[in-house]
């Protein structure tokens, strides 16, 4: 795949999608919080979005594996 072919794909099908999203930020930042039920990772989110002015992207595993058998 091209650059030119990507970019194209970006824009229609990724980037329009969610505003927030750019193919090219300056300075990425990534976060990984993980922690037993109570240790206040919900509450780091929330500063995390405050500090970042909700320029952030949530992946939250429990959600992703809600209807999965636990093996």
């Amino acid at each position: 795949m091209n650059s030119n072919e990507f970019e194209r794909i970006w824009e229609q099908e990724i980037g329009s999608a969610n505003p927030l999203v750019t193919p090219h930020q300056q300075n990425p930042k990534g976060f990984v919080l993980g922690g037993q039920p109570g240790a206040g990772k919900s509450a780091l989110i929330q500063k995390v979005k405050e500090q970042l002015q909700g320029n952030v992207v949530v992946i939250n595993a429990d959600d992703l594996l809600k209807g999965k058998k636990k093996v």
